[in-house]
């Protein structure tokens, strides 16, 4: 997976910072890595994520971009207060669907969603 696009469009910045889940695959770090600021952020052990600690962290960093990532076809539950905060703060909200692609409202919180065919359909790689 390589996104360069995706820093043109967005304009981040080397002192721009991006919130990532502490729980993801390392294709979704690698894009970030020397061309951005990175900062995790907890998951809970249901894979939810807590709005009230992304709100301090965005509060205390140059957050640019967030993601969040729809773990198992599941939809992040705290999306629309999430949604919100990066609405409230200017932050690009990206929500990885590469699990949810067939999960009904997957892809509408994001103001960028990004799927991966290859973990539904088989394609050449096949499905992982």
């Amino acid at each position: 997976m390589h996104w360069p696009w995706r820093f043109h469009l967005s304009g981040l910045k080397l002192d721009d910072t991006v919130l990532l889940p502490a729980y993801l695959c390392h294709e979704v770090l690698r894009p970030f890595l020397g061309k951005t600021k990175v900062r995790f952020y907890g998951i809970k052990p249901d894979l939810a994520v807590d709005p009230q600690e992304i709100n301090e962290i965005a509060v205390k960093n140059k957050v640019r971009m967030m993601i969040i990532i729809n773990y198992f076809g599941f939809l992040e539950p705290r999306r629309k207060e999430i949604r919100q905060i990066c609405s409230d703060r200017g932050i690009i909200l990206m929500e990885d669907c590469a699990h949810s692609l067939l999960t009904e409202g997957s892809g509408e919180i994001g103001d960028i969603s990004v799927y991966s065919f290859r973990k539904i359909f088989p394609v050449p790689d096949g499905a992982d």
